[in-house]
């Protein structure tokens, strides 16, 4: 589960993840990361880099505003 933001500067149908934040110090305490595998790709053993499906549904219940400490406005 993650949090999001809705913004006039992502096309509809697309979602973004803007910043690169460590899983612990990520709302929810995971990061875009846990949505691809962690091995080696078969070909090079490189990173494995894939397109994501998401789904992406109202939350009823409002989530409490955070902020990235150390960041400014």
């Amino acid at each position: 589960m993650g949090f999001e933001q809705v913004s006039d500067e992502t096309l509809p149908g697309v979602v973004v993840s803007p910043s690169i934040w460590w899983g612990s110090h990520s709302p929810g305490g995971t990061c875009v990361n846990a949505t691809t595998p962690d091995g080696e790709a078969d070909l090079g053993g490189g990173a494995t880099f894939y397109s994501n499906w998401v789904e992406v549904e109202k939350d009823v219940v409002p989530v409490r505003s955070y902020r990235r400490t150390g960041t400014t406005s």
